[in-house]
């Protein structure tokens, strides 16, 4: 049985050019890597359904009227229902030499073919925001194009909830 019903998600702020769609877990299953992190901090437990099955799913243009989306998971967030970037699973920070895992739990996921493996991997299990660190990333225009210029944010690194 679901321990997260889809109306009590919380709702998504209006925005033109930014409508959320809901999704099938074959809609998610080969949405590619992403860096778009985001719905974990530090401190934070995550509680997955038990089965993707179970689980919701929605996309939302990452920017007004873009063709690029956000993939996200309905989730337990500190007991209460909240959505999950699927993107934070799998973030990469930028380093001189090429893209790295934020941590060692994204490297693990990184080593699944797809979100659908990743989600069957976490279902009924609990991941937490253990702390926050300054990592690189590439610079992005208002328009959403990638620059040569790196700068720092701060990153939240997740393990799983023994």
């Amino acid at each position: 049985m679901s321990k997260i019903k889809f109306s009590d998600l919380p709702a998504f702020p209006k925005v033109k050019g930014q409508e959320v769609k809901p999704l099938t877990l074959n809609d998610v299953k080969n949405t590619g890597l992403s860096n778009t992190g985001g719905g974990i901090n530090e401190g934070d437990v995550i509680e997955f359904e038990n089965s993707v099955e179970e689980m919701t799913f929605v996309q939302r243009p990452i920017r007004p009227n873009s063709d690029r989306m956000m993939y996200m998971v309905g989730v337990l967030k500190n007991n209460k229902p909240a959505w999950l970037s699927l993107g934070v699973l799998t973030r990469r920070f930028n380093t001189e030499s090429g893209a790295m895992p934020t941590c060692e739990f994204t490297k693990e996921m990184l080593t699944f073919n797809n979100n659908e493996e990743r989600l069957k991997h976490l279902a009924g299990k609990k991941i937490k925001g253990t702390s926050r660190v300054d990592l690189t990333y590439y610079k992005f225009t208002e328009a959403g194009v990638r620059t040569e210029e790196l700068e720092t944010r701060p990153t939240i690194l997740i393990d799983y909830v023994e």
